[in-house]
């Protein structure tokens, strides 16, 4: 039995969980190796902590003061499920981070305790490294993370106080998984995806290829949601920007079609938001281009295909460089360098 669960969690470390960001399946994976962990032989013990680990630390990369909006397997009922606070993953990482650090401010653990009872007490804890970044995001960077054929890819774009996620794929009805909506989530305390800036995809999920996701851009087959709370700083022509504290957001919305829907984010912008969004018009003053092609306002390019089909990365180049759009067949982990 013990040689059965050593190789199959080797397994799972290499191809990830089938019952990927599951609703509530992982956070019950999770349990069963924390036991592993805490009891098992020391040989199976470290292999269960390796693979937690893991886990952990691809959390870490796709979510932001321990919430996140992810594409996930199995349970399609839950697809119509808008808040954050469902999340195993995210319940457990919130009673680690408060041992960790006992005066650290958490959202309040109101469901799964009996989960994070489980975790408080059995012995195993995140990397320091991994707990840090679950914590705090001191810089920027992007990511993808590939899990394989037939499954779906999570795309982020992160910098300190804010995550820009992709809602992924769905895939034919066996495959069990759910798209969800490329969503912005702030250092806001929001749970729930319906209050923050997001881009849902045309028609019914399981349509879905929202895989938009670049650094700092967002695009998408439908207009961008934009929270009943925010409103604009500054607009010019089919342009809108807001600001959130050091952070200004740059809405358009092909208003005429409703079929493309772009988010673009300026940390630490050195301009006002009025000179961002008519920098903005003047650099994209044709929407046929807009369709496809995106010119930020320092002359960089990107190109996408929102509406790109199933096994495909909507984000096609920048600069011109073509990116490896088949993400079946992205490593694990991947953070690519600016073209």
């Amino acid at each position: 039995v013990e040689d059965f669960l050593y190789d199959y969690i080797d397994e799972l470390i290499g191809a990830g969980l089938f019952e990927f960001n599951s609703m509530p399946y992982s956070g019950y994976t999770i349990t069963a190796l924390l036991n592993l962990e805490g009891v098992a032989s020391e040989r199976l013990s470290a292999k269960a902590r390796e693979l937690l680990d893991t886990i952990m630390y691809k959390f870490a990369l796709g979510s932001l003061d321990m919430r996140r909006c992810v594409p996930f397997r199995r349970q399609p009922e839950k697809a119509g499920t808008t808040t954050f606070e469902e999340d195993d993953t995210s319940i457990l990482a919130r009673v680690w981070a408060s041992i960790d650090e006992p005066d650290f401010e958490i959202l309040p653990i109101a469901s799964r305790l009996h989960q994070a009872f489980l975790a408080s007490v059995m012995p195993y804890r995140v990397p320091d490294r991994t707990m840090a970044l679950i914590k705090t995001k001191d810089f920027p960077y992007f990511v993808q993370l590939g899990r394989g054929p037939l499954a779906s890819p999570e795309v982020f774009s992160v910098g300190p106080g804010y995550l820009l996620s992709a809602g992924g794929v769905s895939r034919e009805a066996t495959s069990d998984i759910v798209a969800r909506p490329t969503t912005l989530i702030l250092s806001d305390d929001e749970t729930d995806y319906t209050n923050c800036f997001h881009i849902p995809g045309t028609g019914d999920y399981t349509t879905w290829n929202n895989t938009g996701v670049y650094r700092n851009f967002a695009c998408g087959n439908a207009p961008v949601v934009v929270p009943e709370q925010a409103s604009p700083t500054a607009c010019y022509a089919d342009w809108c920007v807001y600001e959130f504290e050091s952070l200004l957001i740059a809405v358009y919305n092909d208003i005429a079609t409703e079929q493309l829907g772009l988010l673009v984010l300026f940390p630490e912008y050195a301009g006002a938001a009025s000179d961002l969004a008519r920098d903005l018009a003047e650099a994209n003053p044709d929407s046929e281009d807009l369709v496809e092609t995106f010119v930020w306002p320092d002359g960089n390019t990107i190109s996408y295909r929102p509406n790109a089909p199933k096994r495909t990365w909507a984000i096609k180049s920048y600069n011109g460089d073509e990116f490896d759009r088949e993400y079946d067949t992205w490593p694990r982990i991947n953070s690519p360098a600016e073209p």
